[in-house]
């Protein structure tokens, strides 16, 4: 089967080179019509040519414009790399671009150049160690590393390495499969630190090498070249290990890459599939018993290898040239993109708010890049927002504050950028959101009260908020209480409720930690549809961000839930968790009455620590009667 692929892979490479380059031709007849063109695109999402803001282009070459047409964003990478054109602030430049409605939009992903660009994707093939260890760290991870208590890239690398151990719950003797193991690092670490035998098998003959010389003496570390397909002793270990692999791992379910850039210069033939994918593919197979995201870390990451590319460049690049991609501003700068500057001014905000800095102090202009909300009515009453679309918001989408009486009916709410929240009263009393569709990337509503420390200081509670037929696919969680609700939150009720999307995390969710805080009371919910969602249906969590380490334990009290039914799939029905040994409950409990939850994929299907008290009634999970040990409603 490979080899015919191989054959048919080089048969079609010629023809799709010829075509474009037939298409470029043709192009260049019409440069006129062509530089329009990509100007209308650009300038939807933002962006001007020869304009005067810091992120627009300015032109060096205009056979630019057709070679943007003609390859897209590998076109304008490669047109960066040969210096048809400058941009003093990339970060910003690729946001818009990639956020918005460009060209990368009206044509990049068009059919017909999603087949192409498919068909055009190559084999992988691993450039030469010293590229690697160019940027690297000694360990030679390839991998985010894990930055809670680190200040170098080693040093979070090695702290990588630790959470995988101690996730593996590693005991001297263990046999251990590293899957894809690269150039041996975490091979080494975990027999060295937790005396465990390891086999490492890899693709590459150069990463063979490197492993072997790594762990040359080393008891136990074994290392071989094979693909993990041809595999036939897998039933012999205890634990298997699978790091920053899965990506390189197309399956014939997977969705073709069809980024022209991505696949290549950074990762032929690669694909990353979105958490939701995961579950789904696992459904059955294995029990899912531990998450945990630290993406926000693969930005320091990225930081650090393109500080080490840039003081090793010298002794490289006669051997890779000066077009090499990763020297390149385009490709350099397209690493940080702009939430690395949007996260540093947005720690500064919220230090800003901790200090007590007036907020009229609190500016940031020029150079910044925090997103505003979409629409944000502010002390006002008797608001009324209805029968309006609203697509592709920079932020949270409606956010009354401080109001009373507001209404947001017949509304349709698409926008799955980056906290894209849907309808987020804060501070208000009397809201009635009704009729309204969410397909989101952040909660679908997510009622608030204040942020830490301002929160506090306005005192200003959420209050007598009712939520009827809605409907919600994607997002993090659907109806949502948290986290920024440091005022506290009162009586909040919905009811008939339809959710459903395997890009949706959770349909019911509260989040808190202890420096939010606040008094979390009258939580009512009913007739509540739940077709699939992606982690959980029912969560909890007052582990989120900052989690038990602080002053203001938060409190939930009267939470209850009748009439759920959960559809299709979702890998637990709930996840509760409150803190150990606190002396004032900060988790009074869960009332869940008359539910049903089919294909639930865990068991035990739920997650219930230090909850004081769930009371359940007529509840039924994949068939079977949920008989709780703790106390049962009667």
């Amino acid at each position: 089967m490979l080899k015919s692929n191989m054959f048919l892979y080089q048969g079609v490479i010629p023809l799709i080179k010829w075509y474009r380059k037939l298409e470029l031709f043709v192009l260049t007849l019409f440069p006129g019509l062509v530089e329009k063109y990509v100007k209308h695109h650009f300038a939807r999402s933002g962006v001007e040519f020869d304009g005067k803001r810091g992120w627009d282009i300015e032109v060096k070459d205009k056979s630019l414009y057709p070679r943007i047409v003609n390859h897209g964003p590998l076109g304008l990478g490669e047109g960066c790399m040969d210096g048809q054109w400058e941009s003093d602030d990339i970060p910003p430049l690729a946001y818009h671009l990639f956020e918005g409605d460009a060209v990368a939009v009206a044509n990049w992903f068009h059919p017909w150049n999603r087949f192409l660009n498919y068909m055009a994707c190559s084999y992988f093939n691993l450039q030469s160690d010293d590229l690697f260890e160019s940027f690297m760290d000694d360990s030679m991870s390839y991998t985010c590393g894990y930055w809670k208590n680190a200040t170098t890239l080693g040093e979070a690398q090695f702290n990588k390495m630790e959470l995988i151990a101690s996730k593996l719950n590693l005991k001297p003797g263990m046999r251990v499969l590293d899957m894809g193991c690269g150039w041996g690092g975490l091979a080494f670490h975990l027999a060295k630190y937790y005396s465990v035998s390891v086999l490492g098998i890899t693709i590459s003959i150069d990463q063979v090498v490197a492993a072997r010389r790594r762990c040359a003496g080393m008891a136990g570390v074994e290392v071989r070249l094979m693909d993990y397909r041809h595999l036939d002793e897998a039933g012999n270990f205890d634990r298997v290990i699978y790091v920053g692999m899965l990506e390189h791992e197309l399956t014939a379910t997977s969705p073709p890459s069809s980024e022209p850039w991505l696949i290549t210069y950074i990762f032929p033939n690669g694909y990353v599939p979105y958490h939701a994918e995961i579950t789904r593919g696992i459904e059955h197979l294995f029990v899912l018993e531990d998450w945990q995201n630290f993406g926000h870390d693969y930005i320091k990451t990225l930081q650090a290898w393109w500080t080490n590319f840039e003081g090793n460049w010298p002794t490289i690049k006669d051997k890779y040239g000066e077009r090499w991609p990763w020297k390149g501003t385009w490709y350099a700068q397209c690493w940080e993109t702009t939430p690395i500057n949007q996260t540093i001014d947005r720690d500064a905000l919220f230090q800003m708010a901790e200090d007590n800095i007036p907020v009229v102090d609190r500016v940031f202009g020029e150079g910044h890049y925090l997103r505003p909300q979409f629409i944000q009515p502010y002390r006002s009453k008797n608001v009324l927002i209805q029968g309006i679309t609203i697509t592709n918001s920079p932020m949270w989408i409606v956010h009354p504050v401080l109001c009373d009486n507001v209404v947001v009916r017949d509304v349709n709410i698409t926008s799955l950028g980056p906290n894209s929240d849907g309808v987020d009263p804060e501070s208000c009393k009397d809201v009635w959101i009704y009729n309204v569709t969410f397909n989101n990337g952040d909660d679908d509503i997510a009622i608030k009260s204040g942020r830490n420390a301002d929160g506090r200081r306005v005192n200003v509670s959420s209050e007598n908020i009712v939520i009827q037929d809605c409907s919600m696919e994607e997002g993090h969680g659907g109806v949502t209480l948290g986290s920024c609700i440091s005022g506290g939150v009162k009586n909040v009720f919905a009811e008939r409720i339809y959710l459903s999307s395997d890009m949706l995390d959770t349909a019911i969710r509260v989040k808190n930690n202890a420096l939010r805080g606040g008094l979390l009371e009258g939580f009512y919910l009913r007739d509540i549809t739940v077709g699939r969602v992606g982690r959980q249906v029912i969560e909890v969590d007052f582990f989120y961000e900052e989690g038990p380490n602080a002053g203001f334990v938060p409190v939930i009290k009267d939470f209850v839930i009748q009439n759920l039914t959960l559809l299709e799939f979702a890998p637990y029905s709930c996840y509760m968790r409150g803190y150990e040994g606190h002396p004032n409950a900060s988790f009074v409990g869960l009332r869940l009455e008359n539910a049903t939850f089919n294909g639930v994929l865990n068991d035990p299907h739920y997650v219930v620590e230090n909850v004081d008290d769930v009371v359940i009634e007529n509840v039924v999970v994949n068939g079977a009667v949920w008989e709780w040990e703790g106390k049962i409603g009667q």
